[in-house]
């Protein structure tokens, strides 16, 4: 499951946001998402050119989430489609699965 998109209308992308807090991300699956009419790409950590760490200051945040989610709303990663409409059908279309990060925090 993905948290509701946050969409780009000038770029046609939808971004998938983590929807559970303190979890590991086990597996993201985008096999439905690239059936989608209008698919053009996903993007995700393993995508980024160089490094995946962003901050103002000090770079230790990454631009979409690799491993470990800590917060409800962050970016695991990004559909691109030909329209805005199709990002977020195929977007709605990306499966995550998580696991317990550690059992204190759930």
């Amino acid at each position: 499951m993905i948290h509701r998109k946050q969409t780009n209308k000038q770029t046609n992308d939808c971004t998938c946001l983590q929807i559970k807090p303190y979890a590991k991300i086990v597996s993201v699956d985008i096999s439905e998402a690239q059936k989608s009419p209008g698919f053009v790409a996903y993007f995700d950590a393993s995508k980024v050119p160089g490094s995946n760490n962003i901050g103002e200051v000090i770079h230790d945040e990454e631009l979409f989430m690799s491993k470990l989610v800590t917060e409800v709303g962050q970016p695991i990663g990004l559909v691109v489609a030909e329209t805005e409409v199709q990002a977020i059908r195929a977007a709605d279309k990306v499966t995550v699965k998580y696991g317990v990060w550690h059992e204190d925090l759930c």
